[in-house]
């Protein structure tokens, strides 16, 4: 009766061993970038976005039910005249390697618009801003930030 109760001991330890090896963390094959429609400054302008979010069921899970996420979520922002997937390989690698397993990287326009001081990149740290918290708002997480709230950025409407 022992070598079964420690048969079944054993089994045990090796499946939950095996769950934890095998619910590891995938990069998709590509990124999705999103297009958004932003009105700023008295403006229309075009915003994209790519979310990598590479948790496993178990971290999404976990998250959902703890209301908060593992650590900081990596905002990566690109230099002059690319797209959010460009070196994707890196910024999924972030994402892979990160506590939190998210990384954002927004790219917009750069604002002219009617007030001076929102011009270029003044305006865009609030539009880049505005599109981190919209990409979090669709992996549950919420962004407060006052700066964000009282300049009025509409996205998609």
């Amino acid at each position: 009766m022992k070598k079964i109760i420690i048969l079944i001991y054993i089994i045990q330890i090796v499946l939950i061993m095996y769950g934890i090896v095998f619910a590891q963390r995938l990069i998709p094959a590509k990124p999705i970038v999103h297009n958004v429609d932003l009105e700023f400054n008295g403006e229309h302008l075009k915003g994209f976005y790519a979310l990598i979010d590479v948790r496993t069921d178990e971290e999404k899970k976990r998250h959902l039910d703890k209301q908060e996420i593992d650590n900081s979520v990596i905002v990566f922002f690109h230099g002059h005249a690319q797209r959010p997937d460009d070196a994707y390989k890196f910024t999924s690698q972030l994402a892979l390697d990160s506590k939190s397993g998210i990384v954002v990287i927004p790219v917009c326009d750069t604002p002219f618009g009617k007030d001076p001081s929102l011009r270029g990149d003044n305006g865009k740290m609030i539009i880049l801003g505005a599109i981190v918290r919209y990409a979090l708002h669709f992996c549950n997480i919420s962004v407060d930030d006052s700066i964000i709230n009282n300049i009025p950025v509409k996205i998609n409407g």
